[in-house]
């Protein structure tokens, strides 16, 4: 048991711990479908969390939102007057951040997803918007289209953290831990799209 009574995190533990904990939802997913939502609510967070770090910048204007920039800027401007309270952050809604990321400038390798990939990272995002803030109804999804969103989301995560050579703040240690997270994922992802294809029929031959 961890002896401390804070709750200690930072963008980077936020991105890696998100994941860690999708991975861990992974173990259930295949006896209790149920678990999809928290591993698609946790893969958003981390692909979120990593897009922050590679966005982020040296005092992370560059992933706060336009309004509440603005803001924070008037406040510096205008610290001198000693009356001003510091405004409220508010962070890049996550399809500006993704917008952001594949066309940013400043990384050393540009990101080019296919079609397909955008459209998975958007489910992923949509999915996500709906499990947390639920609206009463009765819903059947099919279960094919989690598989393809895991997939494609980690393929961007892959993309940030080792092929962007944009990050520079995690430890080999994290880096090892990232790969290996993935990997497993990948692992229990592939057994669950093959087993819900045989359910289907769909792309057997």
């Amino acid at each position: 048991m961890e002896e401390t009574h804070f709750l200690r995190t930072n963008e980077f533990r936020e991105s890696i711990s998100s994941l860690d904990i999708a991975y861990h939802n992974f173990n259930k997913v295949e006896s209790d479908s149920y678990y999809w939502k928290v591993i698609i609510v946790m893969l958003h967070n981390s692909l979120q969390g990593f897009m922050v770090c590679l966005l982020r910048g040296t005092t992370s204007l560059d992933v706060i939102g336009v309004k509440s920039r603005k803001k924070i800027l008037e406040y510096f401007s205008n610290s001198g007057n000693g009356n001003n309270e510091y405004p409220k952050e508010y962070l890049l809604k996550f399809n500006d951040l993704y917008t952001k990321f594949k066309l940013s400038s400043s990384l050393k390798k540009s990101y080019k997803p296919s079609e397909e990939c955008n459209k998975a990272i958007s489910d992923l995002h949509e999915f996500r918007c709906e499990f947390i803030h639920y609206i009463p109804k009765t819903w059947s999804i099919d279960l094919n289209i989690f598989p393809i969103i895991v997939e494609f989301t980690l393929q961007t995560i892959e993309f940030i953290v080792f092929e962007s050579e944009s990050i520079i703040h995690f430890s080999d240690k994290d880096y090892k831990l990232i790969r290996g997270l993935i990997k497993d994922i990948r692992k229990i992802n592939a057994r669950c799209s093959q087993h819900y294809r045989k359910i289907t029929g769909d792309g057997l031959v």
